[in-house]
């Protein structure tokens, strides 16, 4: 049974209606009919839009002056007085001659689409509402907060992470927080990402402006989809303020005990060369008395270093600022390591921009920490094996309106656990020869005249220690 034209124009399910160049309607299908009513010869926007005038840019109207196919959405109200959204798509007819002669006009209800994506939109605009909410209150909180992932690398901060410690997206942790080239032990963040289980401890970090903070470490799990640990939140909570009256009272604690176990040292050295010395002298044995003297004298240079370091570590002392020539400050602090440089065929240069000839601190600290660090840098040179020329260099630069003072030696350099408590009271990688005391006292003189300190360091590499005083030290 062959279809009729008739059937399939009624049978879509779109609303559907030729148009006269008037706008008139020619035909219309059922369900259009069913819809808004007969059309009997009545404009389009009379039955459509229950208007008493054409419509403005009118589509159909367009299609008949240039031909072109056009589609855009439009509300309207049905007989029955239900709002609808209609998906409007215009098509011209033509006749044999290719004159249009009339327009078609398909409408799909795309109401529920519509009122879909309407629901959509409302959602991803409470989700953006809901995020900022929260991006707001992740912000606020008052502690370093961090998120990273099992590489620890840093993929989100708060506010306060940025302002104290840096907005380093993309940073590893440990070499942020640490200055290490590897993860530390323990680490709260890999435990969790082990366990899924909260952790947490304490630690010691540098902040943005080079100060040590003390902080407590928690870390929790970030969970995705599949309930696996995704990503690592880790909470830091600043407690340098209570840390610091009990680090004091530790200090002292640790200071006089140290002190007691040095002196004890140091004593039973000068007692033994001065057993060697009177032996010698005893038995006119020339080369035990210089062997004793040496004994005397070395232990006498402990007993120096040992009382200058405790006296600059225990007093707090305000600089007394005036302007020191740089070349001759190198000079003395150079003449005082000279000896000991010979000693260890280490070769010492000396460089000064002429822009930084002049400076202002207190002469007398700023030697001793230059003096302190110059004989570090040498003692490296001298365990460091090879063949390698070894040299020691001081020199220095302008920086803003102050100075930049940097000691580079080629020496053994520094692995991750060093440099992690190099500043830490009382530790040496000296043994017996070293207080523990010289680079605390270091970083204490460049901190009481408002100055930084830094170093870069890498094993088999040399060392550089860099200070920074400003125009005007504090």
């Amino acid at each position: 049974m062959p279809i009729k034209f008739e059937d399939l124009f009624n049978a879509v399910p779109c609303y559907i209606a030729v148009l006269g160049r008037d706008l008139s309607l020619i035909r219309t299908n059922h369900i259009a009919d069913e819809h808004f009513g007969p059309a009997g010869g009545r404009k389009c926007y009379e039955v459509f839009k229950h208007r008493s005038e054409p419509c403005e840019d009118c589509a159909a109207l367009e299609t008949f002056d240039d031909g072109l196919i056009r589609q855009h959405e439009s509300e309207t109200i049905t007989r029955d007085g239900r709002n609808i959204v209609l998906l409007v798509r215009t098509r011209p007819i033509r006749d044999a001659d290719g004159r249009i002669v009339a327009v078609m006009e398909v409408s799909t209800d795309v109401t529920q689409l519509k009122r879909l994506q309407e629901e959509l939109e409302r959602r991803r605009a409470r989700r953006r509402r809901d995020y900022e909410h929260t991006k707001q209150l992740f912000d606020e909180v008052p502690c370093y907060v961090s998120v990273m992932d099992e590489e620890f690398t840093i993929l989100e901060t708060n506010r306060l992470f940025k302002e104290g410690l840096g907005d380093v997206p993309g940073a590893k942790c440990f070499k942020l927080f640490k200055n290490r080239t590897t993860p530390c032990e323990p680490c709260p963040v890999a435990e969790t990402f082990a366990d899924g289980l909260p952790h947490n401890h304490e630690s010691r970090i540098r902040a943005l402006d080079g100060r040590e903070v003390d902080v407590v470490v928690h870390s929790a799990p970030i969970r995705g989809s599949d309930g696996r640990v995704a990503r690592v939140m880790e909470m830091s909570v600043d407690v340098t303020k209570v840390k610091d009256p009990q680090r004091e009272l530790a200090r002292l604690g640790q200071m006089a005990a140290h002190a007691a176990h040095n002196i004890k040292g140091i004593l039973t050295g000068l007692k033994g060369g001065i057993f060697m010395v009177n032996e010698g002298r005893k038995r006119d044995d020339a080369p035990v008395v210089e062997r004793g003297w040496e004994m005397v004298q070395h232990n006498v240079d402990r007993i120096a270093t040992q009382s200058l370091d405790i006296l600059s570590f225990a007093k707090k002392r305000v600089p007394e600022p005036r302007q020191i020539d740089v070349e001759q400050l190198f000079c003395v602090v150079l003449d005082g390591a000279r000896s000991a440089a010979e000693k260890g065929d280490v070769q010492l240069v000396s460089t000064v921009d002429p822009q930084a000839r002049i400076f202002e601190a207190d002469p007398r600290y700023v030697s001793q920490a230059l003096t302190v660090l110059v004989d570090n840098a040498i003692d490296a040179c001298v365990e460091a094996a090879g063949s390698k020329p070894r040299r020691v260099t001081l020199a220095a630069s302008p920086a803003g309106g102050g100075i930049r003072i940097d000691v580079t030696d080629n020496g053994v350099g520094m692995d991750d656990d060093v440099r992690e408590h190099l500043f830490e009271d009382f530790y040496s990688t000296k043994g017996s020869m070293g207080t523990g005391l010289g680079l605390v006292v270091v970083q204490k003189i460049v901190k009481e005249h408002g100055g930084t300190i830094d170093f870069a360091s890498a094993p088999g590499k040399g060392t550089t220690f860099t200070i920074i005083i400003p125009e005007r030290p504090s």
